[in-house]
This record gives C-alpha cells, sequence and structure tokens, in this order.
C-alpha cells in the first residue's frame, strides 16, 4: 500500500480502552476504518503543530526577544539547574 511519501509501514500503539472505544465509535460514524481515522486524525495534529510552530516563529520575527531578557533567563537557569542533583 505505497503512498506519496513511499511505503507505509505498520505500527503498534497500545491504547486505553476507553480511547480506543471512541476511537472505534467515530470511525464507524465517519464510515471509515480506524487506521484510515486514526491516520486522518494525526494529520490534523500535525497541522496544527505546524501552524503554532509557524505562528511562534513569526511572532519572534516581529517583536524579538530582548537581549537582557535572555541574559536573565540564562542566569536564572543557570542557578536552578546548579542546584539540581543529577
Amino acid at each position: 500500500m505505497p503512498t506519496e511519501a513511499g511505503t507505509v509501514k505498520v505500527i503498534q500503539v497500545p491504547m486505553p480502552q476507553p480511547l480506543l472505544e471512541a476511537v472505534t465509535h467515530y470511525a464507524k460514524a465517519q464510515k471509515e476504518s480506524r487506521p484510515a481515522f486514526i491516520r486522518r486524525a494525526l494529520e490534523r495534529y500535525l497541522a496544527e503543530l505546524r501552524e503554532m510552530e509557524e505562528a511562534y516563529i513569526q511572532g519572534y520575527q516581529r517583536i524579538p526577544e530582548e537581549v537582557s531578557i535572555g541574559e536573565t533567563g540564562a542566569k536564572l537557569a543557570t542557578m536552578v539547574f546548579s542546584e539540581e542533583k543529577w
């Protein structure tokens, strides 16, 4: 079953019973298989993540972080991480 991106890989994804039941319910309601429903849901979720990432980048390009804020964050991180027991 090749796709635009190449060969399809089969994976196993453990999920809690209530989630599986919800997936099954909505897949049937959409008249599609569970794998098709899960692929579509993942594609939509990944598209949302890409949109949020792009919005984040554009926000920083419009309003860049001030150097002093970054330096303060680095100092605070150094203080916190130096106290951690690694």
